[in-house]
C-alpha cells in the first residue's frame, strides 16, 4: 500500500514546542526604546577600521520566547565582539545597555552573588595562610596580612578586571540568568522532539527539512543550559536517524 504524507505530517503549531522546526513569524515593528544600537568594527582590534551599525532587542525576561533568548545571546556575543570588549568589565558594562527590567536585575543580582562568593573564597584563602605560617619572619607576616586585607577590601569592578575573573563573573551571570529564564529541562525538551517529533513538513523539502535540523543542532543547542557549549550537541548518527524517522516511508 502506497503511504502518502498528508498535510497536517510534521505539523507542530498547535503543539507546546520549545524550539519549533519551522522558527515562527517574528514582531515586524519593535519600539525604538526597546532596541540598542551598537558601532561594531570591522577589525575589532582596530578602532580606525570601518564602522557598522547594528541594532537588536534588549532583554526583558519576561515575553521572550526560547528562541528570542538565544538570538538575542548570539547579537550580544557579536555585539562584545564587534565592540573588542574583551575584559569583563567592559562587557558587565554593556550589558546595563543590553538589558532592562527583570532581566537587568537578575544579571546584577548574579554578579552582585559571583562577587561576594569569589571574595569569601579569596579571604579564607588568605586567612589561611596567616594561621598557617609558623614562622617569625616579619616580612612574611606583614605581606600575608597586606593580602588578607586586600581580599576584604577588593571590589567587584576589580574582581571585574581581572584578566581571568572578570569574563568568567560575566558569563556565569549570564548563564544564570538564561537558565532561569528558559523552560524547565529545556535542552531534554529539545532532543526530544527532534528524536520523536520533529518529522518533515507536508510542505517543505527536504533539503529545508536538514538545513532546519542542522540549525537547531548546531547553532541553537549549545546556547542551551546546563552547559552551554556543542558537546550537548546531538551526534552525527543521530541526526541521520532523525531524518530518516521523520521522512515519509512513501519517500
Amino acid at each position: 500500500m502506497k503511504i502518502t504524507a498528508t498535510k497536517d505530517f510534521g505539523n507542530t503549531k498547535n503543539n507546546k514546542i520549545v524550539l519549533p522546526l519551522v522558527p515562527e513569524p517574528t514582531e515586524t515593528t519593535t519600539k525604538k526604546e526597546d532596541l540598542v544600537t551598537v558601532d561594531l568594527y570591522s577589525d575589532p582590534t582596530d578602532t580606525d577600521s570601518t564602522k557598522a551599525r547594528f541594532s537588536f532587542k534588549t532583554l526583558n525576561g519576561s515575553v521572550e520566547s526560547p528562541r528570542d533568548l538565544i538570538e538575542w545571546c548570539k547579537n550580544v556575543e557579536r555585539a562584545f565582539t564587534g565592540l573588542n570588549s574583551t575584559t569583563g568589565l567592559l562587557q558587565h558594562q554593556m550589558m546595563q545597555q543590553f538589558c532592562q527590567g527583570t532581566a537587568l536585575s537578575t544579571y546584577n543580582s548574579n554578579v552582585n552573588q559571583l562577587h561576594s562568593n569569589r571574595k569569601t573564597a579569596d579571604t579564607a584563602a588568605a586567612q589561611l595562610v596567616i594561621d598557617n605560617y609558623q614562622g617569625g619572619d616579619a616580612n612574611v607576616i606583614a605581606n600575608n596580612v597586606q593580602a588578607l586585607g586586600d581580599a576584604q577590601n577588593k571590589t567587584k569592578e576589580a574582581y571585574l578586571t581581572d584578566a581571568g575573573d572578570g569574563e568568567y563573573m560575566v558569563t556565569s551571570a549570564l548563564n544564570q540568568l538564561l537558565t532561569g529564564l528558559q523552560p524547565n529541562k529545556v535542552l531534554q525538551r529539545v532532543k526530544h522532539y527532534l528524536r520523536r517529533k520533529a518529522r518533515k513538513p507536508f510542505d517543505t523539502n527536504i533539503k529545508i527539512y536538514y538545513m532546519n535540523i542542522t540549525r537547531i543542532n548546531s547553532e541553537e543547542i549549545p546556547k542551551l543550559p546546563p552547559k552551554f557549549d556543542k558537546t550537548q550537541s546531538l551526534a552525527e548518527d543521530e541526526i541521520v536517524d532523525i531524518l530518516l524517522h521523520g521522512t515519509p516511508k512513501s519517500w
